[in-house]
Parts: C-alpha cells; structure tokens; sequence
C-alpha cells in the first residue's frame, strides 16, 4: 500500500493539503470500524492510509519543506560558479584516471550536504546533497570533515530519451540535488575536520587502509575483484571483467548483497552461539556487526538494502519469534521506502526484492528432505538460480534491454565461491589491517580463488546465447508477466489455475505479437536524439525503413553514448535493424557511438563521407 501510494503520488501529483486531510479521515474512520468490530473495513481504511502516507513522503522528498533546499532552485537556474560550504557525507571513490591510458588528470568524486552556497550576489544557507567531481586531486578526503571551495555547478543533467538511462531519476533517487566540478588547485579550498565526526573518520580510514592492503597483497584484476565483493569498491575493474559478469548473468555479485552480509551476520551468529551467548544477545551483537560493515563496506544503496534486509531477520530472533521470511521482507522493504521512496523507481531495489520474493516463494514450496544430501544441494541451487532468473527477468529486459541464459547454470559454482571470497577475504582484509603480512598463505589462495571466479564469469559468458539482446516490454506485460507467474503458483486456486494462466498467457503473447507487428510510417519522421555534444539523429520513412544519421560520442571511453542512449532508443521503439547508417564525418563526437550500434543492431548498409 505505501509502495502503490509512492508510485500514484510520482504519476498524478497531488497537493499535501487535499492528502493530509484524506489521511486524518482514514485514521478516524479505521478507529471507529476498528471499536464497532468491523476488522475488514478497519484494515481496508489502514491500508488507505498507509497508502497516502507514502504518497505524503514522496511529495516531501521531491518537494522538501525546507525552503533553503536546493531542490527549490529556479527552473531557470543555470550552470554557474557558486562558493559552496557543506560536509562530506561519505568516503570519497577512489581516484580513478579520467581517460585511461591518455595521461588525464586523475580525480576523486565526493558527496557532500550542502550548508551555505553563494553565487554571486546571493548567499544564505543551504541544505540538500551535492556531488562534486575534484580533478587533479592530491588531498586527503574524508567522510564528516567540512569542506568549503568554488565549483562549477549545474543540476544533474543526462539524456532525455524513450528507452534511455534515466539519469536525473538516478541521482534524485540518491539524493543530489546539483552536481559540480573543479580542479583542486583552482578551488579555492578550505577543509576543516569536525570533532563530531571521530567515528565516522575512523571507519573511513580503516577501509581506506584495508582496500590499500588488499590491493597489494592480491594484486591485478585478482585484487581489483576481491575489492569488489569483500568492500564494495569497484574502480579497479576493468571492462572486460565487468563486461564477462554482465553477460554470465552474474554481474550482482559484484555489488554486495544480502549473501555477503547475511554470511557474516550468521558466521557471527555460529560463533557467539559456540561460547554460549545468549540468543538475544547474539542477535543484537550480529546486528551491530552489520551495521558497522555497510559503513565499512561504504554504505552504498546495494549495501544498505543487504544490511536492512538481515537486520529484519535479526529482529526477529531478538525479540524470541520465528522469523518470517514474508515478514522480513516486507519490513526491509517499507523502512527502505519509508526512508526514501523513491527507491520504488530504482533498478536495483527492483532487482534485490524481485529475486529475493521469488527465492522465498520457491523455499515455502520445496521438499527436498528425502533426498540424498548433493542430489538435494544440486536441485535446491538450480530451482533457486532459475527462480530468481525469472523473478528478475522483466527487470532485466526493461531496464538493460538484455537477458542472460546462461546465469541460471553460472551461478551453481559462482554463488558459493563468492560467499568463500567473501569469509575469506574479509578475514585477511581485517588480518591486513593490523599487520601488513596479513594471515600466512591466505592472500594466494585468494588470488587463486578470485582468478577462478573470473575465469568461470568469461567461460559461461563466451557460450553461445548466454546473453540475449530483448525489446524492453511495456508495464501492460510486466504486470501480465507476474500475473502468469502466480496464477502458477497459487495454491487456492485450484481447478481455475491453468484456465487463468491459459488466459494470461494468451494476453501475454497478444501484446507481444501487437508490439512486434511492423508499422508503417505514413509520413516522414525525424527524431533528433539528445547525445550531448555532436549529433544523432533517426529518420523513419514512409513505409518504415530507419536510417542512422551518426551516432553521438565523447572524445574518451567513459560513457559509450552508442550502448547507452541510441541503441536503448532504437530498442524502445521495437525495432533492431537499420536499413542505412550514416557517418557524416569520423570525428569522435559523432563516430564513437557508432560501434556499439554496429555491435549490437543489424545494419544492411553503412555510407561514410
């Protein structure tokens, strides 16, 4: 009911005062049916309510109340030079080259909760987040200090196009309101530590020391991979690294997840249980254990959702109940939205409650007890793996245009290596903290660990079909889609079950086949594609042939215009061939995108000038 509150809320828009009025009359009504014993009708007007609640958080996050917020900056305001004094909210990423291999200037990003900003003649205080790019950075960053200095900044600002990354979604998601940059030695900048902030500094540092440590007892894409699953901390990948997890259908665990911290927290349980810790005080003890690890790990969206989400299972053995897994995970999910409900419109949230709610639903029904221990371990991996495969799979095709064949077998040898290099890896991480030894033996066998689990992602990945490219589907099949799925698996249903899946299986295939159904295009179309600089543009026309005039691009890799903005678009619209592209001319603001369109679309005929 909140999350559908939140969504209604972001498609509709309705003022507060209407809503706030609606929530007290709902209060009031459930009251008076809940005395008059009428528990049906109390919980319909509770369910209401909570509804309108998450409508009211919404709202107050895409509309603080706080009038010195930076979201009620003028629709006009432009990109400008503004002093800005804030904290730092977090540990910076590590320094990463800006063009790799080209000799750029390096640079560190931060987030910072604005305090004062001056632009100008204007100044006053200021509150909201920042994210602030500092080039050629040679300082020393850290989550709580005070940070003041000049930056260009300007709000958040990505493609708007059908079928495209929602950038802007994605950092209000996050929180940040305007985004800037600078170099370090033309900043301007003052730092001040604040006594406050001692605890945060520490974990801080202790991170910045054990990824340092990590790195150089590993070493290579070994290294850069343990950094990755053990704190959280992927800019030493490479491509090609990312690039075989992504098409093994194992790309997630590489962020750190509900199997990383929930690892932890029941290694912790098994050995506070061992010295005979009470069970109350061993859960507690387990729950602080997972809240220093998200902070430790860098307290990323991923790693919050994995740390709520045990935390509610830990609840409940704290106060004495059996845990409900149904339970827990509506918990983890009303107090991550009930904080920011926008998560609702994150793919990652999507991702984590997709696959989690389709591995509860698969344990509730499974008996395996009768057989054999590896025949059992076998079947519960493969029914768990393809559950989530398709619990995620619409996810998948609408946010990424891909799906993955192949993770359903990848992840039988991956998943438990990844919980080994994860036991593993933080033990020598904590052991290299103390001592830069660390434990003898245990960083070679990590290395080797970790170099098996790359090379497992690019075998798997290397099959053929392990990936396939898919039309995003629109939210009619997706809710058609997870209707099929449990109208299959309801139990009350009974003897309507196969003639209700029958049913939404056929409305299933009827959009698909509407969708896919070639149009023609009566009249010539032009669509000037928002690539930033340089162009691209599609031109439909009459009878529906589709021509490619350039393709975008930026003058290094770090964003590949063509994988994340044309070929999105020429997806969205249901379409994967172009009869004729375009070069107008090889410079790289029009060229570079051009190769993931070649890659991933079928083009019958290329003319270049």
């Amino acid at each position: 009911a909140f999350a559908g509150g939140a969504l209604l809320a972001d498609r509709l828009g309705a003022p507060p005062a209407p809503l706030l009025a609606a929530l007290a009359a709902l209060l009031l009504t459930a009251a008076v049916w809940g005395r008059a014993r009428h528990p049906g009708a109390a919980l319909l007007a509770l369910l209401a309510a909570f509804a309108l609640t998450g409508a009211l958080r919404l709202r107050a996050l895409v509309h603080p109340p706080d009038p010195t917020h930076l979201a009620h900056l003028p629709a006009d305001w432009t990109p400008r030079r503004c002093r800005l004094t804030g904290r730092i909210a977090g540990p910076p990423e590590e320094p990463i080259p800006e063009a790799p291999g080209a000799g750029a200037p390096e640079r560190i990003v931060l987030r910072l909760t604005a305090e004062r900003l001056a632009c100008g003649a204007a100044a006053g205080p200021a509150a909201g987040g920042l994210r602030l790019a500092l080039y050629e950075a040679r300082g020393e960053y850290r989550a709580g200090d005070r940070l003041e200095g000049t930056f260009l900044l300007r709000r958040p600002r990505g493609a708007i196009n059908p079928g495209g990354f929602d950038y802007r979604r994605f950092r209000q998601v996050q929180g940040i309101a305007l985004e800037g940059w600078a170099r370090e030695a033309q900043a301007d900048l003052a730092l001040q530590p604040l006594p406050g902030a001692r605890l945060q500094r520490a974990v801080a540092a202790l991170r910045k020391r054990m990824l340092r440590r990590l790195q150089e007892a590993v070493g290579g894409e070994e290294g850069a991979l343990l950094r990755a699953i053990v704190l959280g901390d992927r800019s030493g990948l490479s491509a090609a690294t990312v690039t075989a997890f992504r098409d093994s259908g194992t790309y997630h665990i590489l962020a750190i997840s509900g199997l990383n911290v929930s690892l932890l927290a029941g290694a912790f349980l098994l050995l506070l249980r061992g010295l005979r810790a009470p069970p109350r005080v061993a859960a507690a003890a387990a729950g602080l254990l997972v809240v220093f690890y998200a902070a430790l790990a860098g307290g990323s969206p991923s790693v919050v959702r994995a740390a709520v989400m045990t935390a509610a299972v830990l609840l409940a053995l704290m106060l004495d109940r059996q845990a409900d897994l149904w339970n827990s995970l509506g918990l983890a999910a009303l107090l991550l939205l009930a904080v920011n409900p926008q998560n609702l419109f994150d793919a990652g949230f999507q991702l984590t409650f997709a696959a989690t709610a389709a591995i509860v639903v698969v344990a509730d029904r499974l008996t395996l007890a009768h057989l054999p221990r590896p025949a059992r371990w076998l079947l519960l991996s493969l029914t768990v793996s393809a559950a989530a495969a398709l619990g995620t799979l619409p996810v998948l095709a609408v946010h990424f245009q891909r799906i993955s064949l192949s993770g359903i077998l990848a992840n039988l040898p991956i998943v438990p290596l990844s919980g080994v290099l994860t036991a593993l890896g933080m033990l020598e991480a904590l052991a290299l903290a103390l001592h830069p030894a660390g434990l003898p033996g245990l960083a070679d066998l990590l290395r080797l660990a970790a170099a098996t689990q790359i090379g497992t992602a690019r075998l798997f990945a290397a099959l053929p079909l392990a990936t396939l490219q898919v039309y995003p589907p629109t939210l009619l099949m997706v809710w058609t889609y997870y209707g099929l799925v449990l109208s299959l698996i309801a139990g009350r249903l009974r003897r309507w079950r196969l003639p209700l899946a029958g049913l939404l299986t056929l409305a299933l295939l009827g959009q698909v086949a509407w969708k896919a159904w070639p149009s023609r295009a009566a009249a010539l179309t032009v669509t000037f594609l928002d690539v930033g600089e340089g162009d691209s543009i599609l031109v439909e026309a009459p009878g529906g042939r589709l021509v490619l005039v350039d393709g975008g691009g930026v003058y290094d890799d770090r964003f590949d215009v063509g994988d994340r903005i044309v070929v999105p678009y020429v997806l969205s619209r249901w379409r994967s061939r172009l009869d004729l592209v375009v070069l107008t001319h090889p410079q790289p603001d029009h060229l570079n995108g051009l190769q993931a369109v070649l890659r991933r679309l079928t083009v019958a005929e290329v003319w270049e000038s």
